[in-house]
Formats: structure tokens, sequence, C-alpha cells
């Protein structure tokens, strides 16, 4: 399901089921990096693109907003921990995908 603000408005407020989101998605790039994907592929930039719009339920989360949190994926201990955690190089896989997906948000 392609997620827009409209069908995740829903998920507006409950913390709970926004942070079951982003998890799956989390699991979707982790399960994507291990399968060899590039960090700038169509189906990285459609995880990246959902999770911004996730978090643009929660506050306003434009692309640029999106690799700055993005950036504290890879520099945080926090964040760093929860992604390194799962699957080396992870942290920094979701930050390219981020930074890609912003690029071409600037194309379009």
């Amino acid at each position: 399901m392609k997620l827009t603000r409209t069908n995740l408005d829903g998920a507006r407020g409950d913390a709970t089921e926004v942070a079951s989101a982003l998890a799956e998605i989390v699991a979707d790039f982790a399960e994507l990096m291990e399968a060899g994907a590039k960090s700038d592929d169509e189906k990285a930039a459609e995880l990246a693109e959902r999770s911004r719009l996730l978090l643009d339920t929660v506050f306003p989360c434009s692309p640029h907003t999106h690799v700055r949190i993005a950036e504290m994926y890879e520099t945080d201990p926090r964040f760093l921990g929860r992604f390194e955690g799962r699957a080396d190089g992870l942290a920094s896989f979701i930050a390219d995908a981020i930074r890609a997906n912003r690029e071409v948000s600037e194309r379009e």
C-alpha cells in the first residue's frame, strides 16, 4: 500500500501504532539491505518515503527535515545502537536511502 497523509491519519497521536509502523519499515530496510539492494534503488526510496510520511503524521517532516533526522541515525548512539543491533550497516543504509529520496523529491 502506498502511504499518504490521508491513510496515515489514523496513526496520528497513537504512539504505539506509529512505533509499530516504524519498526516494520526498519525491518523492511534490513531485509532489503541483507538482500543486497543499494540504498538508492526504487524499493529503498519507497521505504524512505513511507518513513517520512509516517513521521509527518506526528510532526511536519519535509524531505530536508527527514535528512536531518537521518543524520542522527548515524551519529546519535540511541539510534545507531538500535539500527546496528538489527544489522551491521543498517543505520547508514537507511540514512543513505533517505538522502537519495530527498534528491529524487527535489528533482520532481
